[in-house]
């Protein structure tokens, strides 16, 4: 309970001082916008190592080099998404309340 209060709050803390420089920094192209995010998720990855909190991720010795690929995540927290930055490379996201077949 306590590594989760701590993380929190330097969460916020983080989260606060990038969202700040973030705002003028997303007037520029794509690719010089993206560094920030990608800094601010390692951060927040560090945090969590640092506090005590584990992440697990398997397969991506599996992802191809070259070309891109498609990552469907099972969801179970909030943080995946939040650490894909940090994790896969040039990272887009498509959201879609349901996908008919």
């Amino acid at each position: 309970m306590l590594k989760s209060i701590i993380f929190t709050l330097i969460l916020w803390i983080e989260s606060l001082a990038v969202w700040i420089i973030m705002a003028p920094v997303m007037l520029l192209d794509r690719k010089k916008a993206l560094w920030l995010p990608i800094v601010w998720t390692k951060v927040v990855r560090w945090s969590m190592h640092f506090v005590g909190i584990k992440v697990k991720v398997e397969g991506l010795e599996n992802l191809p080099k070259q070309s891109g690929y498609i990552v469907a995540s099972k969801h179970q927290s909030a943080m995946e998404t939040l650490l894909f930055h940090a994790i896969v490379p040039n990272v887009f996201y498509i959201l879609k309340q349901f996908i008919r077949i």
